[in-house]
């Protein structure tokens, strides 16, 4: 008779390496998440829903996040299109998985004093802390796939390795 999932090796598995990496994050200071590419992938929500400028036709606000935070040394994420404006280089989806986070962000921001600009403490700390739900769901779906092809011991010793 097969054990119920939670007392399975795998789950135990999947719960230690889900605990590791939380703590580690938790370990790690959040205040430079949002920088470089990830700034490129992040800048889709300030922009449409604090600053309502979704072509970038005055950067002001875009550089004075940068001279603030120091997250890049420049706006390389973004193209421009010859005609005053600009476009975010990268792809929307990254934007769409933090947008949840964004806008928990952005009530926390709102309601206690720091800055809502899309990218004070609240923001890099909601993004930080919020990729570990994503994480917690891939392990999962990763440990579910596993068990259809390889036994509980099996899958156990994959997702510790």
């Amino acid at each position: 008779m097969n054990q119920p999932w939670y007392k399975s090796i795998s789950f135990g598995s999947l719960v230690f390496c889900f605990l590791s990496i939380v703590i580690s994050r938790l370990l790690t200071p959040v205040d430079k998440t949002i920088t470089w590419d990830v700034f490129g992938y992040y800048l889709y929500l300030p922009a449409y829903f604090i600053y309502h400028d979704p072509f970038f036709t005055d950067l002001s606000w875009v550089k004075h996040l940068v001279e603030t935070y120091k997250n890049t040394d420049s706006l390389y994420q973004l193209v421009d299109l010859q005609n005053g404006k600009f476009v975010i280089m990268y792809s929307i989806g990254m934007a769409m998985l933090y947008s949840p986070f964004f806008f928990i962000a952005d009530l926390w921001a709102n309601f206690s004093g720091y800055p809502p600009d899309g990218l004070s403490y609240p923001y890099q700390a909601s993004i930080a802390y919020g990729m570990m739900v994503y994480v917690g769901l891939g392990l999962q779906i990763f440990r579910k796939t596993l068990l259809l092809f390889f036994e509980d011991k099996w899958v156990a010793l994959l997702i510790f390795l």
